[in-house]
Parts: structure tokens; sequence; C-alpha cells
């Protein structure tokens, strides 16, 4: 169920966590797997769909240094993996040259790309699956596990 956030509520939308590891690696794999794992860092009932995590080598939290980690986490409710490719691309141009490229002209919102998806020839996707399930029986059962079995006769009442 899609539910909008006002603008007066977007107190929670994304978390900061800063962490120091020093040069245990062991614990940078842990908060790593936490961070990717732990589906308690989202809460979608108050729209927290955000999270970054800066990791320090050392204590020196002011600035980032060699060895320091950022994780973006970000849910798969507003970030596709296109949107990664985006991402990395912006960042990666922001952080070589300090700048923030904003040009809302010639951005492609997500309702138009949607619409140009929804206008796209599927004959190649039609193609593909017609190839990938050519010998497959659709009118034979799957073979599923249940948690209660159906009755032989199969007959379905009410």
């Amino acid at each position: 169920m899609q539910r909008i956030v006002e603008p007066i509520e977007n107190k929670e939308l994304f978390a900061f966590c800063d962490s120091e590891f020093g040069m245990d690696d062991e614990l940078l794999t842990k908060i790593m797997y936490d961070e990717r794992g732990n589906p308690f860092h989202f809460d979608l009932t108050s729209g927290r769909v955000c999270r970054l995590h800066v990791l320090h080598r050392n204590s020196n939290r002011n600035f980032l240094q060699k060895g320091d980690a950022i994780i973006f986490n970000l849910h798969h409710a507003i970030f596709d993996f296109p949107s990664m490719l985006v991402f990395q691309r912006d960042l990666d141009r922001a952080y070589k040259t300090g700048q923030l490229e904003l040009n809302d002209e010639n951005e492609l919102r997500y309702l138009d790309y949607s619409i140009t998806e929804r206008e796209m020839p599927l004959s190649m996707a039609n193609a593909f699956w017609l190839e990938t399930l050519r010998d497959y029986a659709i009118d034979r059962p799957l073979s599923l596990p249940f948690d209660r079995y159906r009755v032989s006769n199969e007959q379905r009442t009410g």
C-alpha cells in the first residue's frame, strides 16, 4: 500500500550512523553484513528508507581519510539497479569536480520513464518467454511445498 509522507513528517526519512572500527577488519566486515541484511534499519511505516553509515578507521571523525568507508544503504522501494548506476556516476562526478550537476530541464522523471517503458515494444521479451516456456506443460500442477495437502478428488466447495 502506498503511503505519501507529508513534508512536516520528514524528520525520520533517513538515518545517519557514525562508527569507528580501528584496525579491526573483522568488525568492519560484521558492520557491512549488518548494513546489508538488517531489516530494522528501515521503517516503511514512518518513511525511513535511506541510511548513511560512515565508518572511520581512526578516532578523527572530522574528515574522511584513507581506509574510511561510507555505506549508502537505500531501500529497494526508492532505489533500483538503474538508479544505482546514475547514483554512482553522479557521486563520482561530484567527488572529482566538487560540484553537483543539477539540470532539472533535461532530467527524466520517474513518471516519464514509466510512460516510456510502457510504450516500448515488448517483442523481444515476448520472444524470450515464449522460447523459455515452449516445452512447459502449462496445465500441469506445480509441485510446490504446502503446509497442508489437497485431497485426491480436487473438488472445491464454497
